[in-house]
């Protein structure tokens, strides 16, 4: 079969233009309003994204979702005859008119608008109607206003903004004048080069004579040829993006045992699910780790298999401002049951195992910036199915189960001594619990324990662990019956997620927050199935980055819980 050949119709963009300019005079669809010295013009979004410059960054950033939109700079009349242009291909000059006209088009980088300007300007003897475009094709860069350019920036706020583009109106704007370079640098020193790609960087900067003396674009290059060291390097930068709170869940055993690789965002202004994408392959008992904005998954295994004979050693790497995955280091032991936690610029992995396998108490750290892992002291005992948590620069460990019992050890891991120290044990031994950080003291949920005659029973208890007493409380109030789930602290409240149930043999399913001054549990969701050995964390993602909403059950239907 052959292959099938483009048609191009001559008409159509014409006609295109004429729809859309005929909607806009009859105010049908119109999204958004601008505002200009209280006079207001309703437009569509899409199709100032589309002829502005200042829209397309303004709308890509900060105000993405702002229905009025006010603008400085402009007169009335030269907008009302910029927008007129945009929406029909006209721009009606004249003397009285072009010094406002001129100004809107700088002001919203309307190009053509600008290159009719320049070429009206240039002539006396062409007759109304009858400019031609200008022939330097980036001549209207030139003229563009200093002013114009740093509101433009001011506006985005690099705030969700698209930074290639904020970088390439500054990279055109230096030209090839060397008067403008110091107020240039200024500008290109708001910019946040890690979010750009080395294509978008150098593009630009080897079309700019001017740009060739600037270190900052050569080091931006540098961040994105050491990939493993970009953590740390984008520490030292800084994110001034605007971003969006989100509880993650990450894989974990669904209904019938089946494992997910899906990686599932709830934010949290309004208990909203929303998919973020799928792991490099489905996964549970693994562990994830955030660092430096970056979102680490590790270990776990991939096949459902109750012996755990098959754990893994890999690592992957998220970078949410990309939307890409990156697989770094393998840890330097295959685990499972493990406990993961950033502990100040190292991820570490401590203990792993299963209930029917071989226990371990290795500990080892990841130091990003030479993507490598070592070993550190090791735990006081092999350990799986122990909870833990970083609170102050310290990691503690928290219960767990060796040497076929559940144990009621709480052990700190103290960096600068290399060294592990006890601290005063929790009141009930467990496993396959969970442990978070929220203000200054740490909390003890869930989990289960066998019971004197051999068989395993539920620790509905949670406890509260206060680090400047080294003292336990529990607090029967927020008692839960869950093990096999997920908790993180997030400011003053609590969050769990999936977990089982002994003494319904389900899986769960529902969302849970409370708040650490003792209050009951509150059912704030459902997961969009449910879950058990998933893993969770708090996550700041992008929020132009952030994805549509998924469909889902609101009221899943619980499952076997073996």
């Amino acid at each position: 079969m052959s292959a099938a050949q483009p048609v191009v119709s001559a008409t159509y963009p014409q006609k295109l233009l004429e729809g859309v300019g005929n909607l806009w005079q009859l105010g049908v669809l119109c999204d958004v309003t601008l505002e200009v010295g209280g006079v207001h013009f309703p437009a569509h979004r899409v199709v100032l994204a589309s002829a502005s410059g200042y829209c397309r960054a303004l709308f890509l950033g900060g105000a993405g979702l702002e229905t009025t939109v006010q603008l400085q700079g402009i007169q009335p009349g030269g907008m009302e005859n910029v927008l007129n242009f945009i929406y029909s291909g006209k721009l009606h000059l004249s003397p009285d008119n072009f010094r406002e006209t001129t100004q809107a088009a700088e002001v919203l980088l309307v190009r053509d608008a600008i290159r009719l300007c320049c070429a009206f300007q240039g002539t006396t003897t062409t007759p109304p109607g009858k400019v031609t475009e200008a022939p330097q094709d980036e001549q209207y860069v030139q003229e563009l206003q200093q002013d114009a350019l740093s509101e433009l920036l001011e506006r985005m706020g690099m705030q969700g903004a698209r930074e290639p583009t904020a970088f390439e109106l500054i990279v055109s704007w230096l030209g090839e004048s060397p008067l403008r370079f110091p107020e240039g640098t200024k500008m290109l020193g708001r910019l946040h080069f890690p979010l750009m790609s080395p294509t978008e960087l150098q593009g630009p900067v080897q079309a700019t004579s001017a740009m060739e003396t600037d270190l900052t674009c050569p080091k931006a290059l540098s961040y994105h040829m050491h990939a493993g060291a970009q953590p740390a390097l984008q520490a030292q930068h800084g994110c001034p993006q605007a971003t969006i709170p989100t509880l993650l869940v990450l894989g974990g055993r669904g209904p019938n045992n089946q494992l997910s690789g899906d990686v599932w965002a709830m934010m949290l202004a309004n208990g909203t699910w929303r998919r973020m994408g799928r792991l490099a392959t489905p996964l549970y008992n693994h562990a994830v780790a955030v660092l430096s904005g970056f979102l680490y998954i590790l270990g776990g295994q991939s096949k459902f298999d109750p012996a755990g004979q098959h754990p893994s050693n890999e690592v992957f790497r998220f970078d949410p401002q990309r939307g890409t995955w990156l697989q770094v280091a393998r840890m330097l032991q295959r685990r499972s049951r493990f406990h993961g936690a950033v502990l100040g610029e190292a991820i570490v992995a401590v203990g792993g195992g299963t209930l029917l396998g071989k226990l371990t108490r290795t500990v080892e750290a990841y130091e990003p910036i030479q993507d490598t892992w070592r070993w550190l002291v090791p735990f006081p005992v092999p350990v799986a199915d122990h909870a833990g948590t970083t609170h102050e620069g310290l990691l503690y460990i928290a219960g767990g189960f060796s040497s076929g019992k559940t144990l009621n050890l709480l052990s700190s891991y103290l960096p600068r001594l290399h060294r592990w120290v006890p601290n005063h044990p929790l009141t009930f031994s467990r496993c396959e619990h969970s442990l978070a950080a929220s203000r200054n003291a740490l909390f003890c949920v869930g989990g289960r324990t066998l019971s004197p005659a051999g068989t395993w029973v539920h620790v509905a208890e949670t406890e509260c662990y206060t680090p400047s007493t080294d003292q336990w409380t529990v607090l029967r109030l927020i008692s839960l019956g869950r093990c096999q789930l997920s908790m993180v602290g997030h400011e003053d409240q609590l969050y769990v997620t999936g977990g089982g149930s002994l003494s319904t043999r389900t899986k769960e399913a529902a969302v849970l927050v409370s708040k650490p001054a003792g209050w009951a549990w509150q059912e704030v969701g459902f997961l969009p199935q449910p879950l058990l050995d998933h893993a969770s964390c708090i996550f700041a993602l992008p929020q132009a980055g952030v994805p549509a909403p998924q469909e889902r059950e609101t009221q899943p239907q619980p499952s076997g819980y073996q």
